[in-house]
């Protein structure tokens, strides 16, 4: 059974970037950002950028890590500053849960 996360962060942005996420699972794109998962805003949400609901496989117990990054036109702007955030998977097991920042 997989567990369903949203990804949520606040985020100026300048021409035309947007946001993505990428991380240390195959799902979040095993940290190549060619293979990052957009997030959406809206002018009624903006400055907060979200993902879609993501399934991640819920039988990983290793702490899983990510970033969000902005890209311009297909190519990455900026990686988030510090170390990367991370969360537990082995706690969230049957969770359909956010993470919000």
């Amino acid at each position: 059974m997989p567990v369903w996360v949203v990804f949520e962060v606040k985020c100026p942005t300048v021409n035309l970037e947007d946001i993505r996420i990428v991380g240390s699972l195959p799902e979040l794109g095993s940290w190549e950002t060619s293979r990052a998962l957009p997030l959406a805003t809206s002018e009624r949400t903006y400055p907060a950028w979200r993902s879609a609901e993501i399934s991640l496989p819920s039988h990983v117990t290793e702490v899983v890590q990510y970033k969000y990054i902005k890209v311009f036109d297909g190519s990455l702007v900026q990686w988030e500053d510090g170390a990367p955030p991370a969360f537990v998977k082995v706690h969230m097991a049957s969770f359909l849960g956010e993470l919000r920042r």
